[in-house]
């Protein structure tokens, strides 16, 4: 089973590494703006929220594996 915890500090170790990389080449005076586009991205309000969701629904599949019973419009889902 896939731990959303462990996915979400794997996601943050990068975060962490992708704005130390960008005080490299970054002016001053914007680092605290790319800081918080990157954290809106990535944190709650952004990929997090949506891993969440997936993760939450990941257990709940269809018959034919893809997350939906098949919809063929005759009884049973026949081909």
């Amino acid at each position: 089973m896939v731990d959303a915890g462990e996915i979400n500090r794997r996601i943050m170790t990068r975060v962490g590494r992708v704005l130390d990389y960008a005080e490299l080449a970054v002016p001053n005076d914007k680092i605290n703006l790319f800081r918080k586009l990157v954290l809106d991205e990535f944190g709650h309000s952004g990929l997090r929220s949506e891993l969440a969701g997936l993760l939450d629904h990941g257990d709940q599949s269809g018959e034919d594996g893809r997350g939906k019973e098949p919809v063929t419009g005759r009884k049973g889902g026949a081909p």
